[in-house]
């Protein structure tokens, strides 16, 4: 059975920074997650504003990375799976195929009742509500396209064309 990136139990660095489990001044962590317990060294990169960002190192490369994930009992970055052959469900897939699968997401995140954010703001449950309606919009406007093309080939590009200019010149005529 083929594993996928979206199949492994995985580990932010955000989330522990946002939660307080990690601290800027922190070198490295234990980590515990299905079962194993590894110490993970930290990286971090500071901002002119006093700001910062936190960075798992990869226990096998060294590279820093945002995400962690468990595969065969060992924490690896994404590029330690990808050279391993492990790759995202998406990959391969046409962009038909990729905005279908993103669809049900986008519907299910617009319809929950709950806040999507850890800390969540005052005013709403859903901050980020236009960008994923706008997400959503893109991902049926991709496969009506492609279900457009499909239907010129199937039918001809005479019978398409003629129905398209129907349309436009009924569509002026109402406007005008």
């Amino acid at each position: 059975m083929r594993v996928f990136l979206d199949d492994l139990p995985s580990l932010g660095v955000s989330r522990l920074r946002a939660t307080g489990a990690i601290t800027a001044e922190m070198t490295s962590v234990l980590v515990e997650i299905g079962g194993a317990s590894v110490e993970v060294g930290l990286g971090l990169v500071r901002f002119p504003n006093k700001g910062s960002w936190s960075f798992f190192l990869c226990p096998q490369c060294s590279r820093k990375g945002r995400t962690l994930r468990l595969y065969e009992g060992r924490l690896l970055c994404k590029s330690c799976l990808v050279a391993r052959g492990v790759r995202s469900r998406c990959e391969g897939k046409s962009a038909k195929r990729r905005a279908e699968m993103r669809i049900p997401k986008l519907k299910a995140m617009l319809e929950s009742e709950v806040s999507l954010r850890l800390k969540p703001l005052l005013w709403g449950k859903l901050e980020r509500r236009k960008r994923l309606e706008a997400a959503l919009q893109r991902a049926e406007y991709i496969v009506n396209r492609s279900e457009f093309k499909q239907r010129v080939k199937e039918e001809g590009d005479v019978a398409v064309h003629s129905k398209v200019s129907a349309w436009l010149r009924s569509s002026r005529s109402k406007g005008g």
